[in-house]
């Protein structure tokens, strides 16, 4: 078996001249106040300076969709602060971090050390300084829940306002981040298998697949999914290829692989969630999927 290429790497990204902002990613959703919360912290610190919400709805403690998540926002984010909480161990000995990324000397990741941000960072060339956020940093002390208020907002706002990272704590080795959870993504017998990353709100299914892992399938294929019947799939370029409701797959705007339906939902039609496996099979060798591959 050969493993193929993870959705984490490199890719093309851009600078920008522009003022700095503060690109704001969390698992808190928009029915409480925290989101609120932070954009006023945020204003009071660093006033005039834009929040850009990249995503609220992450599942709630669910750090590889957030990882990814903020993997594919990636090359596109503005310059200034990144917050990204995903955090089931708040309040623990787990390390807040801020990081630069190499290519990217005027942006600033911060939130926990627990795997959330390392694929965007390494995305952007690695990391280049990192350092531990200690207590003193803290700007509340009500409790140890809200470090997304109390420590990575305030954090973001002194960056902002073009306070150096050593302000922030003690310098640790970027080689001791933590890394997500792996996905799985393989090329096995007679096709690929991996992992469901993403639906998103059109139902389109983000699997973890390059362009090259569908290549060694083919044009034409068939997708299992855990439980479920085989499916006949075409390999397009654009939605508009496939007949109405029809299902096919193409390279998505993140460069993965996407199984799609034209005008319609492939997760709903597949009943298909984010945590599924899949396997592709060329569509002229289809055998049964293998016990060790958790289909």
């Amino acid at each position: 078996m050969q493993a193929t290429q993870q959705p984490y790497g490199a890719n093309n990204l851009y600078s920008s001249e522009a003022p700095p902002a503060v690109s704001f990613l969390s698992d808190y959703g928009l029915r409480d106040e925290f989101v609120g919360v932070v954009h006023s912290v945020l204003q009071r610190l660093a006033p005039g300076v834009p929040v850009i919400d990249l995503a609220h709805e992450i599942a709630p403690q669910h750090l590889k969709a957030g990882a990814l998540t903020l993997w594919r926002c990636a090359p596109w984010l503005a310059d200034g602060a990144v917050v990204a909480v995903v955090d089931p161990g708040v309040g623990t000995s787990r390390r807040a971090v801020a990081v630069i990324p190499a290519e990217r000397p005027g942006l600033l990741f911060i939130g926990p050390d627990n795997g959330l941000m390392l694929p965007a960072i390494d995305r952007l060339g690695g990391a280049a300084v990192a350092v531990e956020l200690g207590p003193p940093e803290r700007l509340y002390n009500t409790g140890p829940t809200f470090d997304g208020r109390d420590l990575f907002a305030p954090v973001a706002a002194r960056w902002c306002r073009t306070e150096p990272i050593e302000a922030f704590g003690a310098q640790i080795d970027p080689a001791t981040l933590q890394s997500p959870p792996p996905l799985l993504s393989k090329r096995e017998r007679g096709g690929v298998v991996a992992e469901v990353t993403w639906v998103d709100r059109f139902g389109n299914i983000q699997v973890a697949l390059s362009s090259e892992d569908l290549d060694s399938v083919g044009d034409s294929m068939t997708a299992t999914f855990s439980d479920g019947e085989p499916v006949a799939l075409r390999r397009v370029e654009t939605f508009s290829e496939l007949g109405e409701d029809a299902l096919g797959i193409l390279i998505d705007s993140s460069g993965l692989a996407a199984i799609v339906a034209n005008q319609s939902s492939a997760a709903q039609v597949l009943r298909v969630i984010p945590g599924h496996t899949v396997r592709l099979a060329k569509a002229d060798d289809f055998q049964e999927p293998e016990a060790s591959c958790n289909l």
